[in-house]
């Protein structure tokens, strides 16, 4: 048995969420708040998460885009960064999908044949992505490079952007051209 701040009674976490989340949409219940949450929960966070964005897709179906960003390198410093281009890319209203990020926590990044099969499986997400976006805010790594000539195989629209300021458009761009930097 969960009980919100309000005196409500609920049978299960997820009750005592669905609950706090209505009293958000100003139901009757207003006494409660996202206060009531646990922060440390995993589950309770990915919600607040979801509270916090979900008014840009109300009515709106995302955009399904591929993030690119540098991996290599300093993997801490560039999977950080990684998250703010995805929470960057969500408040514009899109679904993002960053194949270097996924893959490199199920396979051996070390591994070249791993390395390979990854790279592989996020080239066949990038065809059915709408946009492929750049973050060029720790510059053009070389994998970068790499899905952006996967991408002008496909002929796919593109964008580059930057947290800090408006993005760097690539040094090769002449082959396809640019879409559009995003400010």
């Amino acid at each position: 048995m969960f009980k919100c701040a309000c005196g409500e009674v609920l049978a299960t976490r997820k009750d005592l969420r669905v609950h706090i989340a209505m009293a958000t949409e100003n139901w009757p219940v207003n006494r409660c708040t996202t206060e009531h949450y646990d922060k440390l929960d995993p589950w309770d966070r990915a919600f607040l998460r979801w509270l916090e964005v979900k008014h840009i897709y109300d009515g709106v179906r995302p955009t399904p885009v591929i993030i690119e960003s540098p991996y290599r390198g300093n993997i801490e410093e560039n999977t950080m960064y990684l998250f703010q281009c995805v929470r960057d890319s969500i408040g514009r209203g899109e679904a993002p999908f960053a194949s270097h990020h996924m893959y490199t926590i199920a396979l051996d990044n070390g591994l070249l044949r791993e390395r390979a099969l990854g790279i592989k499986c996020g080239f066949a997400w990038l065809e059915m992505a709408h946009l492929q976006v750049f973050y060029t805010d720790l510059g053009w790594s070389p994998g970068m490079i790499e899905a952006w000539e996967a991408g002008e195989k496909l002929n796919k629209p593109w964008a580059v952007r930057g947290l800090q300021g408006p993005g760097q458009p690539p040094k090769h761009r002449e082959r396809r051209p640019l879409q559009h930097v995003d400010p």
